[in-house]
């Protein structure tokens, strides 16, 4: 009996501390859930492989604990408000913890995606499309819409003059097009013709006269359109060292929607790789081409090729 008196003291002894501590209920329900299962699993193993009466074992355990737990707990409707108001601020932010980890998981696995799919083919890295063998000019010409226009920068196209008709429909169909040519009497000319060394060297008299010629077949283009067409024509000399050549067409309201890039390598660059580049939200490849060609434009605006005189 006195055992008895000792161990109901005690108890209400402990009832009175856990009625303060009302945080603590959490800690205690979670506890008697994580020794169920413990239980269950070392009752699974000692059960050879039966897990159902390990698990009815377990179920019996977490009703005791809970029992017990919620004896313990008697508080009042005060105390259960203010752990639950306790439970809530802890809650709160695991769970804003939790939404924000869930959310960076998805956009972990759209990088992944979106990494597959490149490497499968599926998607093009950075707006590139394809890899031409050469640059066909025609098609590129072509491919322009009323209300566009074509920038070619070059040092000069080769025998530009068989891609005059394919240009020439592009103009008729509401095209404008814009010439930035190497000029002839530039260091940089120089520099760009010593490298050319494949299949032959070319002498720098051969190389300036071939850029001549494509002033003329510019000359000749202006002179067949502008009386119907008059601003669909502008070209500028640049002096600078040519990086890459690139062709690009802007939509009707100014922005990049087709490029293509060569490289000044031993040998003509029209006869060699070009790349094709498309418009992609996510990437600026194209629009950086574009930039580039904006400024260059801007930077030459002193150095225009008079088209009107050379045509007259």
């Amino acid at each position: 009996m006195r055992g008895s008196r000792s161990f109901r003291k005690q108890y209400k002894e402990f009832q009175e501390f856990l009625r303060g501590k009302p945080a603590l209920l959490p800690i205690f329900r979670g506890g008697t859930w994580l020794l169920a299962f413990t239980y269950f699993l070392y009752d699974s193993v000692h059960a050879h492989e039966k897990p159902i009466p390990s698990a009815i074992h377990a179920g019996v355990l977490v009703i005791l604990s809970h029992l017990l737990v919620n004896t313990l707990f008697d508080h009042s409707e005060d105390d259960k408000l203010k752990a639950k108001r306790h439970l809530d601020s802890v809650v709160k932010p695991l769970k804003q913890g939790m939404n924000d980890m869930q959310q960076s998981i998805n956009q972990l696995k759209d990088c992944i995606d979106e990494y597959t799919q490149i490497v499968s083919g599926q998607q093009n890295l950075d707006g590139m499309v394809a890899v031409h063998p050469k640059m066909d000019f025609d098609a590129f010409f072509d491919s322009a819409t009323q209300g566009e226009r074509i920038i070619m920068y070059d040092t000069f196209v080769p025998k530009f003059d068989k891609f005059l008709p394919s240009l020439t429909r592009a103009i008729e169909r509401g095209v404008t097009v814009r010439f930035l040519v190497l000029d002839p009497d530039s260091n940089s000319a120089k520099q760009r013709q010593e490298e050319i060394t494949f299949p032959h060297c070319i002498p720098f008299k051969k190389y300036s006269a071939g850029i001549t010629d494509y002033v003329q077949a510019i000359t000749e283009l202006y002179a067949a359109v502008s009386k119907k067409f008059p601003d669909a024509i502008e070209a500028r000399y640049f002096s600078f060292m040519p990086n890459m050549p690139i062709y690009v067409i802007e939509d009707n309201q100014g922005n990049p929607r087709r490029a293509f890039q060569g490289f000044y390598l031993r040998g003509s660059s029209e006869n060699g790789h070009h790349g094709e580049w498309r418009f992609a939200t996510a990437t600026c490849s194209l629009s950086e081409f574009h930039r580039y060609l904006d400024e260059k434009w801007e930077r030459n605006a002193v150095n225009a090729i008079p088209l009107e005189s050379k045509a007259a």
